[in-house]
This record gives C-alpha cells, sequence and structure tokens, in this order.
C-alpha cells in the first residue's frame, strides 16, 4: 500500500502538461562547517529535505532520512536536510542522532526555502539528474512517502 501511495504521489506530484521547473541552485554551509551548493551534485538525483527544530514530525523524517541514506549507498543519489532554523545552534542539537550520515545544510536565513516555495515544514523535494524539480512532498505525505521507491523511480528515469 505504501508503494502504491508513493507511485500515486510521484504520478501527481507535477501537474499534467506542466513546464518542468529548475532547481533553484543555493550555496549553504553546513553543520560540519563545509559550504555545499545544490550543483556539485548535477547528474545524481538528489532528496532536499527541508525540516526544522521546533516542527513535530520532522524527527521522524531525519529518522527517515537516514535509513534511506543506508539505502541509497552506492547509487547516483544524495540527500541533503536544509534546516530552517533562525540558529544554526538549534539545527544542531536537532540533527545530532543523525550528524555524519548526510549533510545537513544551515538556511538560518530562510531564503532557500522561500526561492523553492515550501509552504508547510517539512517538505522534500526530489531534484533530477539534470537539475529539474522531479516532484514535491508536503504535508501528510512526507512521512508516508516511500523515499527508496521515489528515488529509485527517478533514478531510472
Amino acid at each position: 500500500m505504501r508503494i502504491l501511495f508513493t507511485l500515486m504521489v510521484l504520478l501527481f506530484a507535477v501537474p499534467l502538461g506542466a513546464q518542468p521547473q529548475p532547481a533553484p541552485d543555493f550555496a549553504l554551509k553546513s553543520i560540519s562547517g563545509e559550504n555545499q551548493r545544490l550543483s556539485e551534485y548535477r547528474g545524481q538525483v538528489v532528496v532536499v529535505a527541508f525540516w526544522a527544530s521546533w516542527c513535530g514530525e520532522c524527527p521522524e523524517l531525519l529518522v527517515i532520512l537516514q535509513r534511506l541514506h543506508t539505502d541509497i549507498a552506492g547509487s547516483d543519489a544524495q540527500i541533503l536536510g536544509v534546516s530552517v532554523d533562525d540558529r544554526d545552534t538549534r539545527a544542531e542539537r536537532a540533527a545530532a542522532d543523525v550528524a555524519g550520515s548526510y549533510p545537513i545544510l544551515l538556511d538560518v536565513k530562510q531564503d532557500v526555502v522561500k526561492r523553492y516555495e515550501i509552504e508547510k515544514i517539512p517538505a522534500v523535494v526530489i531534484v533530477d539528474r539534470d537539475g529539474v524539480i522531479a516532484t514535491r512532498i508536503t504535508g501528510s505525505a512526507v512521512l508516508s512517502t516511500d523515499y527508496g521507491a521515489a528515488v529509485r523511480t527517478v533514478l531510472e528515469r
């Protein structure tokens, strides 16, 4: 049932006839201090997950992404967790359990979340190898999506 729901999300994520939307490039500092730019991952499928320490659903999303990180290891896919917390210390504490699994980036000015037009946290955007948004996942679908299947679908395109 979960796989069927995921496929439905992917099929209806972009309205029929809609023009592919390029994913806005961004550069953010990670909690480990390195600068990360989305365009550095061109040629890979990138799961960009927007979250915050104050979000009740976000700890579960971070754990889901940690499992996904293990599942996609060795593939042409990457996860970028983007914290929209206004202080990096809040993001660091909230992400302590997943630190090192995948990059946690700091959008303290919330520039990236605005450019992606994210209206509700958590939200997940999957970007294809060409830097085009393949799907947006928000609301209750964020925690019920089979991200392994979603990433494989985009990888196979």
